[in-house]
């Protein structure tokens, strides 16, 4: 079966304004400090990992 998606600019700007709204109530709630905070770990132990297997991964964007 095909699908196909109409993307409206009333639709991303909807989409949009939901995610920043979540995104404020989990950080005024306290919720987004943890998992940024898990994410940093479990990127730093991927790092460690790949470093001792004797390759870098960069998969997060900074050196």
């Amino acid at each position: 079966m095909k699908v196909t998606m109409r993307l409206t600019m009333d639709g991303l700007v909807h989409a949009l304004r939901a995610k920043a709204h979540r995104a404020v109530e989990e950080a005024e709630s306290g919720l987004r400090t943890e998992t940024e905070r898990d994410m940093r770990r479990r990127r730093a132990a991927l790092r460690r990992r790949a470093g001792q297997r004797g390759r870098v991964r960069h998969d997060s964007g900074q050196p």
